[in-house]
């Protein structure tokens, strides 16, 4: 872990960040490889509670004897509301599996394995930005680079995780236990994730910006 922080901002290279350098991109940079850090030791928990769930049989440290999945339920298995009140077609609830098996395990371990994955990926390609800025170098190519595979990472990522969330409460569905009073739906399901869609647009367009800039700059340095 100590050679990893080094890699991405030592104590020693802050030291050696020139004055000029803006206090809110260091900050930044400060904020981006604290959270970075924190999502790998997530990450690194989830693979832990995954192995210790395997030789525990479904037990992981996570999720411990019983899962709770997101599921939907009609509207209609409600009944009577009273006047002035009502309920769409589906609702949002949760369904709690007790004792699960290892493979219903390692199906809820995905659901948060999944999204860290991503989430370090893009951490660590913002880490890499707000380096090279801090050390008076934002608008080199390598940003330029970066920011779109930022971009990348976050619409491909969006829509992989929203396709394999689908897919593992679909799994669920099929091993929850019988409700025979009410009909139970997997789910919520959204096929666009509009936040890192979003997302991805504006690192594209930070991307341009900054291949401009360095274009600008190479301008600039063979004019001199």
């Amino acid at each position: 872990m100590l050679s990893f922080i080094d890699n991405i901002g030592s104590p020693v290279e802050a030291s050696m960040v020139t004055s000029s350098t803006s206090k809110s991109v260091r900050a930044a940079r400060t904020i981006t490889i604290a959270l970075l850090v924190l999502s790998i030791g997530f990450t690194a928990l989830v693979l832990v509670s995954v192995v210790t769930g395997l030789f525990r049989h479904g037990d992981s440290l996570l999720y411990g004897d019983s899962i709770t999945v997101p599921m939907q339920v009609s509207g209609s298995d409600l009944g009577q509301l009273p006047d002035g009140i009502s309920a769409g077609n589906w609702l949002d609830v949760y369904v709690t599996i007790q004792d699960p098996t290892t493979s219903q395990m390692l199906l809820r371990s995905v659901q948060d394995l999944g999204p860290a994955v991503v989430i370090v990926w893009a951490l660590w390609l913002l880490t890499a930005v707000l380096n090279a800025a801090a050390h008076g170098d934002p608008f080199g190519r390598d940003n330029a680079r970066r920011f779109r595979s930022l971009a990348l990472v976050l619409i491909a990522g969006g829509f992989a995780l929203t396709m394999m969330n689908y897919a593992v409460l679909n799994a669920f569905l099929g091993q929850v236990p019988a409700y025979p009073s009410i009909d139970l739906a997997a789910g919520p399901f959204s096929p666009l994730p509009a936040g890192m869609l979003m997302g991805g647009l504006v690192a594209f367009a930070l991307a341009a910006i900054f291949a401009d800039g360095a274009r600008l700059r190479e301008d600039v340095e063979g004019m001199v």
